[in-house]
């Protein structure tokens, strides 16, 4: 069993292949709750600008586009931003993509409000790194501006995950199904929770690359943010802005830049 993803492992694991599989979200009924719960949560509407960190393939950025959003996107991956822009061209939407690293990037002008969606805050093992992009969520926002952060809950993870398990599916494509299959670990010494996934193609040829995201619990989270400068910090459990409980799919933390 893999207990340790390569360092900076993001760069290898967020391929093509991972993009079609799991990135495609245009017809995901969560769309629909997030963009509603970003309006709503982050006090924006029709007009105004948010900052969508680590966006993949821009499908919460295009939702809120069509909702009348400004969005400025960015990602490491290249391929992932010029599918971004390529959906923003054909739909005619006001948002655009910067291929760049998260923990690096701000946005080129303050903006009103700014999100980190789908767990892709926490990816390192080293929390010196993974408060370097809530930092740059700060640095992307204009005063009074309200920021987001959607991780899992690591409590209810704990709860049910089992170390070992494994999970398999197919996805179509034009060229025949690719076997998909991932296995789940996690890594207690150092706070972890992993897994390695193995495609295998139609041709029969393989490819295997793990990742990793930190088990905070919502107190850690909570003192991040709050040491990256953030006030008015609020958790939420799910996209619906219910309550975060122990059983609650997700830890949403929204908080307020003075």
């Amino acid at each position: 069993m893999v207990k340790k993803a390569q360092a900076n492992w993001w760069k290898e694991f967020y391929d093509d292949t991972f993009g079609d599989i799991v990135l495609k979200r245009e017809n995901c009924q969560d769309l629909g709750l997030t963009v509603n719960f970003i309006k709503k949560y982050l006090h924006i509407d029709a007009g105004d600008t948010i900052f969508d960190q680590c966006c993949g393939t821009g499908s919460v950025s295009h939702a809120l586009a069509e909702a009348g959003i400004n969005a400025i996107g960015t990602d490491l991956i290249d391929s992932y931003v010029a599918t971004a822009n390529d959906i923003a061209g054909e739909k005619g939407l006001n948002a655009r993509f910067t291929a760049a690293d998260a923990f690096n990037y701000v946005a080129d002008k303050p903006c009103d409000a700014a999100i980190n969606w789908y767990t892709s805050f926490g990816n390192s093992d080293d929390d010196d790194l993974n408060i370097e992009m809530i930092k740059r969520l700060y640095d992307s926002l204009k005063s009074g501006g309200y920021m987001a952060i959607d991780y899992f809950n690591t409590a209810l993870k704990l709860r049910t995950a089992t170390d070992g398990a494994v999970q398999e599916f197919s996805h179509q494509t034009n060229e025949g199904d690719i076997h998909v299959r991932r296995a789940f670990y996690l890594d207690m010494a150092r706070s972890m929770s992993g897994s390695h996934w193995t495609y295998t193609f139609p041709d029969g040829s393989q490819k295997s690359s793990s990742g990793e995201s930190r088990l905070y619990m919502p107190r850690e989270i909570f003192n991040m943010v709050r040491d990256a400068g953030f006030t008015d910090i609020e958790f939420y459990g799910d996209y619906a802005g219910n309550e975060l409980t122990l059983e609650a799919p997700r830890c949403i933390c929204v908080a307020r830049k003075p």
